[in-house]
């Protein structure tokens, strides 16, 4: 499977997914009057690439159980995921894996 492909995949959804953040947030200021520091917006921006990668996940091995998809998706999320600097064999089984933000 092209790399390219993967790499794609992973712009495509982080712009999807910081575009839709943002609109929320806003939404939120404008209509609600909230305001969140760079701590929440970091909290909630981590919180939804992480429900995007647990949809992968279950997608992958509950509902298409294709091993395309599923090669798609590990090698989507394998560079930005981390766990004490290295991952398991069976890390995108592991539901305890976690995006974390390399700064």
């Amino acid at each position: 499977m092209p790399q390219n492909k993967a790499k794609l995949r992973l712009l495509q959804i982080i712009i999807f997914k910081a575009a839709h953040l943002v609109w929320i947030l806003r939404c939120e200021r404008v209509i609600q009057d909230k305001t969140l520091d760079k701590r929440g917006i970091k909290t909630r921006w981590l919180r939804v690439i992480n429900e995007r990668l647990t949809t992968d996940r279950i997608t992958a091995y509950q509902t298409k159980r294709n091993p395309q998809f599923t090669k798609l998706a590990k090698q989507t999320w394998k560079k930005i995921v981390k766990q004490n600097g290295t991952l398991p064999f069976n890390w995108f089984q592991n539901h305890e894996v976690l995006v974390g933000i390399n700064v």
